[in-house]
């Protein structure tokens, strides 16, 4: 499935669509990115950004999922999911006129079936940061908002339900993704707390030159 872009969206209902939906794609030509911005600060606070830019292991930052993946394929996963409450919303935007061949995956843990979200949601995982560590579930809650996090790069299965989690659900949220291609001037929001995104590979290499800019919204 590819991803469409709402039709005469505003700021405004460009993070409805996301919150309500899971995720929503968009043109940086129909909606500016200053604009969209000054509303996500507007309605959840602050924002934060970095440059994901595909790198070889060697190069890539410790303990990151290029560190372990490098220049290939990235599964699933959650933003920041080794935070006790991982960040709210994820912009990832391509603001250049170049296109990419590296598409992106979005997948919603609400097309999973419910016996494994309650798998999910019961589970338990091990977070090790220097020389301490945490467990922390795979649900979590914000007063009355759940959410859920996903990361098997930076989280440990530590009981049975994450072991059974581990070896089922990769492949329902592969089965269950839609993909957004990287056109020039592409962008899309996603629910961080409802949704897991992956980075696929494309016709051609483009490692080093692929470019997108992930503004974390907390």
């Amino acid at each position: 499935m590819l991803s469409q872009p709402p039709q005469l969206a505003t700021p405004i209902h460009l993070i409805e669509r996301a919150t309500e939906r899971g995720f929503a794609a968009f043109s940086l030509r129909d909606i500016a990115l200053s604009d969209i911005l000054r509303e996500l600060r507007a309605q959840f606070g602050r924002v934060t950004s970095s440059d994901l830019v595909v790198k070889p292991q060697i190069e890539a930052r410790p303990m990151s999922l290029s560190s372990r993946h490098g220049t290939g394929t990235m599964p699933h996963h959650t933003d920041y999911a080794f935070r006790a409450i991982p960040a709210r919303l994820i912009l990832l935007a391509n603001d250049s006129y170049e296109h990419f061949a590296r598409p992106t995956f979005v997948a919603r843990f609400a097309d999973l079936s419910e016996d494994l979200r309650q798998t999910l949601d019961r589970s338990q995982w091990l977070l090790e940061v220097r020389a301490s560590s945490f467990v922390v579930s795979g649900r979590f809650s914000v007063h009355a908002k759940h959410g859920r996090r996903w990361d098997t790069n930076a989280l440990k299965p530590y009981d049975d339900f994450a072991r059974a989690a581990l070896t089922v659900i990769p492949m329902a949220l592969e089965a269950n993704s839609t993909r957004h291609s990287w056109s020039e001037k592409s962008a899309v929001l996603i629910d961080n707390w409802s949704c897991t995104h992956a980075r696929g590979m494309g016709e051609q290499d483009d490692s080093g030159m692929r470019k997108l800019t992930r503004y974390e919204v907390w």
